[in-house]
Order: structure tokens, then C-alpha cells, then sequence
């Protein structure tokens, strides 16, 4: 062997460990559900505004929220949904200048503290906007805010617990007993 031929093969070994020992250390440490949002059920609802947005809108809403396994549900007229629920709020604007305008999309996710749901004092979990510029088929935009809705969907984890199987919810007597107005929360745990 040569002089230049041991340092540099002894140089190849050390460089390869290291990259193979970071490699290993991050898929160990790793979390094992790191791409889930963590929710013991999947259950959406959305906002008043939300609903009043054109349908098209809606449709891919719906599309993508059941893609990312979340199951929706229909928020009831008072807004009574129940304490640590989750909620979502769409918003649309039109911004730009000139004839054609961009598409402004934000989606914003929130979680009740109460058994109302009110955005101004619910914890925000997740929140993100994405502006639309393309494709102008028409004026109004209706296209690129459809866009803009597929878009935002690219950020969003799915929902569940990151396995195939999911623990069952079981109902603590005991709390609903104590409890009575629970029994309007646990209507589906209740067999």
C-alpha cells in the first residue's frame, strides 16, 4: 500500500459510519406517528362562513377533508358542538390589481374550549394561506380558488393515531354519571 492509499480509505470508512450512524439515529429516534394528527376521533365541522361559500368550493372540501380522513359533521344551528371538538374556517379574497385578481385562500383549524364554538377565543392548531395566481379561465376565479383549496391540503397531515387499528372509546360511568349534560357529547359511545 502506498502512503495516500491508507488515509484515504481509513478517511471513505469514517465519512460512511457517520452517515450511516446519523441515518440510523433519526429513524430510531424517530416519532413512530409523526405524519398523523393525533386526535382520538376524527370528527370535523365547519363554520357558519364557511358554509356559505359556493358549492364548488365546498365539494373540494369535502373531497380532500375525506382524503385526509377526517369524517365531517354538520354544526348545529347554535353552535353547540361540545369542548375539545374540532373546527374548521375558510376564508376567500379576492386580491390584485386589474381585471383579473388572484385567489386568496386561507384555512384555519380550531379546537373548542367551551361547548360553543367561537373562533375568537378557540386554540388555533393550525392555520395557512395560499394565493392563487393561475389558471384565468375565467374573471370571476372560480378555478383558481378551487386550486387554492387543493393546495392547502398539501400542508395538512391526515388525521388518526398512525396505526391501522384504532382503540375503541369507551365511556367512563362514572364522570357521566356526575355528568348528566354529558350524555348530548356521548350519544355515539353509547350502545
Amino acid at each position: 500500500m502506498d502512503k495516500e492509499a491508507f488515509p484515504r480509505s481509513l478517511l471513505r470508512k469514517i465519512v460512511s459510519t457517520i452517515f450511516l450512524g446519523t441515518i440510523f439515529a433519526q429513524s430510531a429516534f424517530a416519532k413512530k406517528n409523526s405524519f398523523y394528527l393525533e386526535y382520538p376521533h376524527c370528527r370535523i365541522r365547519l363554520t357558519k362562513t364557511t358554509k356559505d361559500l359556493r358549492s364548488s368550493y365546498l365539494d373540494v372540501l369535502k373531497e380532500k377533508l375525506k382524503y385526509r380522513k377526517f369524517a365531517l359533521r354538520k354544526m348545529p344551528e347554535n353552535s353547540r358542538i361540545g369542548v375539545d371538538e374540532l373546527y374548521l374556517q375558510l376564508e376567500k379574497k379576492m386580491v390584485g390589481r386589474g381585471l383579473i385578481k388572484s385567489c386568496l385562500m386561507k384555512l384555519t383549524f380550531f379546537v373548542t374550549k367551551s361547548d360553543y364554538a367561537r373562533p375568537s377565543s378557540d386554540r388555533l392548531i393550525f392555520t395557512k394561506e395560499i394565493k392563487r395566481q393561475f389558471p384565468r379561465h375565467s374573471i370571476e376565479g372560480h378555478e383558481r380558488c378551487e386550486q387554492a383549496i387543493k393546495d392547502l391540503f398539501i400542508h395538512i397531515p391526515p388525521c388518526g393515531e398512525g396505526r391501522s387499528k384504532r382503540k375503541r372509546q369507551r365511556l367512563d360511568l362514572k364522570k357521566f354519571l356526575l355528568n348528566p349534560k354529558a350524555f348530548s357529547r356521548h350519544k355515539d359511545l353509547i350502545s
